[in-house]
């Protein structure tokens, strides 16, 4: 069943990256089925080999698989070694065999002279047949090829942090349960055989073993990178057969670029093998033109990739970025790691023991990762901006993996963030809306982190003072009017050199800003008052309406005047509420506001009787003899002297004014007041009436 498997996966693959698929889904959304399907081929590739390799050793595995030339024609390289590797013998075996063979004295040159297993060398055998015949001739070693895709991540790295942690809670958890345990021995009723007391004792019996299989899991790791990196310490110096920046590019062309997108575990190990090569200060790789090349050619595989790839690109880029930002962080550090080091060498020396030689120095580590950010920074900025779906869709899950080492340089991080801003505003489909806006929260996240920041503009006086001075001008009655500065403190201007506080200063502009209301008031008052005249002589010549005439003029300007009135009193609220921020001010100018306001109301008052005064003196030759016909009758009807008017357009007597009705009654006529309780006229006293003795007795009652 297994080859059957292998070899349904193979023609899969085929089939979806043949040109007859591409015909057939060339429409719209054909581009996100074959990510979809060729995604899916591939997880199953992937745990189908991880399920082997966990239930079968190392020799009944490599009996299930295919001879190894099929293999390396069914599947592309990086896939078939990743079929072999599990049943391929141990890279460090051999070295731990020669060891224990120098020990027993067998052999004295076992350490240098180390014979591999038949199937190692058939491998290599196979391979030189797919690989192009100028392959050596780069500067790279066939024995260097063969090492790179035999290794696995456990081979070079040891999770020690990991395995710490795993102990950790496993501690926590039988100390929790040991603390369960004791509260139920306690308990009065307590029953050794109850089934969730044993459940507890066998829950801590399965954890100790667990604990201590992990212990034994750690030392064997141990030992196998410390037999691993003991053997790759002794073939170092024949990996790099000619140092050139050929060879560094074969490196990441041939080696690097298939492996990085199999897996997450093969992206790490592509992170720790580059690591390592600098650990064991391997002769003729170079780290600055190594990143110079990856950065060129692995950005371009962005745009091409299926979202598993994408996400899978972004743990790559994250931890090659994270050691350069390692390297960068501290100058002591920087020079410690990299004394006698050839990797950080400027330039390729075939000799690495030679005496002149340029060094990479600190400030070309920082100028390196500025220049690395940009050309990622131009590739993700292209997947971004385009029209694509796919191509936005994995530069986003890109930058989900590695925000946390990329962008970091400032001038490309805020590029990034606006843009990703932008497409989270702006995106009409959901699912990137949503990826955008949470990565943009990641993003912003790691501001305080950014290197290589634009230093902060200095603020221009000049202009900020302008700023200052046009703010005061517009915001009169604010803060900045009040006088009042941003610590709550009182301003004080001196005047002839005694302090002025801002208040008396509050009241003085609140003064003459009334003056000058009241000013423009009595202007268009006295217009008025002259309109008005001018319209009473023309209504005068009519004797037979004269009354009706004289009440309706007399009411429409009373309502004139009170519209006056509620206008003034509307400008007064404006002032008020502009007012309102600084407290005792606003109260201060309230009240005197009211109390002017009531001055001016009584003076208008008073200027309106003279004028009625005026105009009753005028119109009474026209209208005598009326007048002494409505005093007769007024007589008769109980010598009152009241005439009910016939304009019912009166205003009512509770808005406080001083209405009054006039009636032309000759030389003996009077004004009758409603609103104000007491009436003034020619009859003589503080009464009032049509005539002298009428008004006498009123004015005797009411005192």
């Amino acid at each position: 069943l297994v080859p059957v498997l292998w070899y349904s996966l193979s023609r899969q693959r085929h089939h979806f990256l043949s040109e007859e698929f591409s015909e057939s889904h060339g429409g719209g959304g054909g581009l996100k089925l074959l990510s979809l399907l060729f995604d899916g081929n591939h997880q199953c590739f992937l745990h189908l080999t991880e399920f082997l390799s966990q239930a079968c050793p190392r020799d009944k595995y490599a009996a299930l698989m295919p001879p190894t030339q099929q293999v390396l024609s069914m599947f592309e390289p990086n896939l078939a070694f990743l079929a072999m590797r599990n049943g391929l013998p141990s890279y460090g075996r051999a070295m731990a065999q020669a060891a224990a063979a120098v020990k027993d004295g067998e052999a004295t040159d076992a350490p240098t002279t180390i014979q591999e297993p038949e199937s190692v060398l058939e491998l290599e055998r196979v391979v030189r047949t797919f690989l192009p015949k100028t392959f050596e001739d780069e500067g790279l070693s066939m024995p260097f090829y063969i090492t790179f895709w035999r290794l696995s991540l456990q081979d070079i790295f040891t999770p020690t942090e990991g395995y710490d942690k795993a102990d950790v809670n496993i501690q926590n958890e039988i100390k929790a349960i040991e603390v369960a345990k004791k509260q139920m021995e306690r308990d009065r009723d307590f029953n050794p055989h109850a089934p969730e007391y044993k459940s507890l004792k066998k829950e801590v019996v399965r954890l100790q073993d667990f604990s201590v299989k992990l212990k034994e899991e750690r030392l064997q790791q141990l030992e196998s990178h410390k037999q691993v990196m003991a053997r790759l310490e002794q073939e170092k110096a024949g990996w790099f057969t000619k140092p050139s920046p050929h060879a560094t590019a074969a490196f990441v062309a041939d080696m690097i670029c298939p492996r990085v997108l199999t897996s997450h575990a093969d992206a790490l190990f592509c992170c720790h093998f580059v690591r390592m090569l600098v650990k064991l200060k391997t002769p003729g790789f170079q780290l600055l033109d190594f990143y110079n090349s990856w950065t060129i050619m692995l950005t371009q595989c962005i745009r091409c990739c299926s979202e598993r790839e994408a996400q899978i690109f972004g743990v790559f880029l994250r931890d090659m970025m994270s050691y350069v930002l390692h390297l960068r962080d501290d100058e002591e550090r920087y020079n410690v790691e990299t004394k006698d080091n050839p990797c950080f060498h400027r330039n390729y020396y075939e000799d690495p023991k030679a005496s002149m030689v340029e060094w990479t120095q600190f400030g070309d580590i920082k100028k390196g990762h500025s220049k690395w950010e940009g050309r990622i920074y131009k590739a993700l900025r292209a997947g971004l901006d385009s029209d694509d779906w796919m191509e936005r869709r994995n530069t986003l899950l890109l930058l989900s993996q590695s925000y946390e080492a990329f962008p970091l340089v400032e001038k490309y991080a805020k590029p990034i963030l606006n843009a990703i801003d932008s497409m989270r505003d702006k995106e009409e489909y959901s699912d990137l809306k949503t990826l955008a806006a949470s990565i943009a929260v990641k993003l912003r996240t790691q501001r305080d982190r950014w290197v290589e920041k634009a230093p902060e503009k200095a603020p221009d006086k000049q202009a900020e003072k302008g700023a200052d001075d046009s703010g005061r001008n517009k915001s009169s009655g604010t803060k900045a009017s009040d006088g009042k500065t941003s610590d709550g403190k009182t301003k004080e201007s001196s005047e002839n050199g005694v302090a002025v506080p801002s208040e008396s200063r509050d009241r003085d502009r609140d003064r003459d800003r009334d003056r000058v209301a009241a000013a423009a008031e009595k202007e268009e008052s006295a217009a008025k008052r002259s309109r008005v005249r001018e319209d009473g002589h023309k209504e005068s010549k009519d004797p037979k309406d004269g009354r009706e005439h004289k009440v309706s003029t007399v009411v429409i300007k009373d309502a004139k005047e009170s519209k006056e009135g509620r206008e003034h009193k509307s400008s007064s609220a404006l002032v008020v509420k502009d007012a309102k921020e600084v407290k005792e001010s606003s109260k201060d100018a309230a009240a005197s506001d009211r109390k002017r306001g009531s001055e001016r109301n009584a003076s208008g008052h008073e200027d309106r009787e003279k004028r009625r005064r005026s105009e009753r003196v005028d119109a009474a030759p026209a209208a005598g003899s009326r007048g002494a016909s409505e005093r007769s009758a007024g007589e008769r009807h109980g010598g009152s002297g009241y005439s009910q008017p016939r304009n019912a357009l009166a205003a009512p007597a509770d808005q406080g004014q001083y209405n009054s009705y006039r009636s032309s009654g000759g030389s003996n006529g009077g004004d009758y007041s409603r609103g104000g309780g007491r009436s003034a006229g020619a009859g003589g006293g503080s009464g009032g009436g049509y005539s002298s003795n009428t008004g006498g007795r009123y004015g005797d009652r009411r005192r």
